[in-house]
């Protein structure tokens, strides 16, 4: 699973899970349902401006996915 998403979402970076992991669960955010969405806004860290621009492109590819949860709701990823 980690190399699809480093593949597809990464542009092929070199990456383990563990750094992938240790980026995404520090940054702070919030979901909100509504609508049939569930907005999953991430607040981006200034301090690793290169690994939120990579991020944010796995945002965009994540969205163009168009994953559902078990209850029909559509995710929507994005960095504020």
């Amino acid at each position: 699973m980690c190399g699809y998403l480093l593949t597809e979402c990464f542009k092929g970076e070199n990456m383990t899970l563990q750094r992938l992991s240790e980026t995404v669960f520090d940054l702070r955010g919030q979901m909100r349902t509504e609508g049939g969405k569930r907005h999953v806004c991430i607040v981006r860290n200034p301090k690793q401006a290169d690994m939120m621009r990579k991020l944010e492109h796995a945002f965009d590819i994540l969205n163009h996915m168009e994953i559902n949860d078990l209850q029909g709701h559509r995710y929507h990823f994005e960095l504020v």
